[in-house]
């Protein structure tokens, strides 16, 4: 591995990440990747560098371990990426979510236009409707009624369990 400064010792590999490069959580997600291979240890070694080893739950080989180096910065750069992604999709994944939401409630959802003032209107509308069903179920929950006889055990509502009087 040109360019990647590592020590190998048996069954071990140590390196420096940087993390001015990969952000703290891709390493930490990482690190939770490789788990099932390998025991990994996590250390500061200063702001802007993290120390991690690698050792192997079971032998291999020196080149094994080295090739591990270069499998972890390879996931590094897919962790990284990934979390990206989920910064880069937050607003669009609301939406969904949002839409979806009232859908279900019945509503009829306007596509935004990609300005802040439908998405403003989307958001005080679902408010309107979460609200709106919040007080009919405090409303509900007032009353001792059980019209679906929810509250009673299955043994009671099954018909072959009550007895004939």
């Amino acid at each position: 591995m040109e360019g990647l400064k590592y020590k190998l010792k048996k069954n071990t590999v140590s390196f420096v990440v940087d993390c001015s490069v990969y952000p703290k959580e891709a390493i930490n997600n990482t690190a939770f990747v490789f788990t099932d291979k390998m025991y990994v240890f996590l250390g500061k070694q200063t702001a802007a560098k993290m120390s991690v080893v690698l050792k192997a739950k079971e032998d291999i080989s020196a080149k094994a371990s080295a090739r591990m180096v270069g499998e972890f910065h390879n996931e590094l750069l897919n962790q990284t990426i990934r979390l990206q992604m989920v910064l880069h999709n937050k607003q669009l994944r609301e939406f969904i979510i949002g839409s979806a939401m009232l859908g279900a409630l019945g509503e009829k959802v306007a596509l935004p236009d990609g300005g802040a003032g439908a998405q403003k209107a989307n958001e005080d509308k679902f408010d309107a409707l979460l609200e709106k069903e919040l007080k009919m179920i405090e409303e509900e929950s007032g009353s001792e009624t059980d019209p679906l006889e929810i509250s009673a055990p299955w043994k009671s509502k099954d018909p072959k369990n009550k007895k004939k009087k």
